[in-house]
């Protein structure tokens, strides 16, 4: 999973807006979200920060979901899943 972490962490994704909304928006506790807001949360958390669990998170739940034999492809399927708004 560090390496997964170590790869999304270098990568572009996070670049990628409603990737980055959908996968925050289920890392951010949902009582935090309602009486906040995303956009004040993302606001006021410095944006290393945010990468840094961005890319955590979206690293264990590929984990999680598919377990350690699986390949680039899957990886892509998985995260084309966040690719929404």
């Amino acid at each position: 999973m560090n390496d997964l972490f170590d790869v999304v962490l270098a990568s572009k994704l996070f670049e990628n807006e409603n990737v980055k909304r959908n996968v925050l928006k289920e890392y951010f506790p949902k009582t935090l979200l309602n009486h906040i807001g995303y956009e004040t949360l993302v606001e006021r958390i410095p944006p290393t920060f945010l990468k840094a669990a961005f890319s955590k998170y979206l690293a264990a739940q590929y984990f999680y979901v598919k377990g350690t034999k699986s390949n680039v492809y899957e990886f892509y399927e998985f995260v084309s899943n966040y690719d929404h708004e």
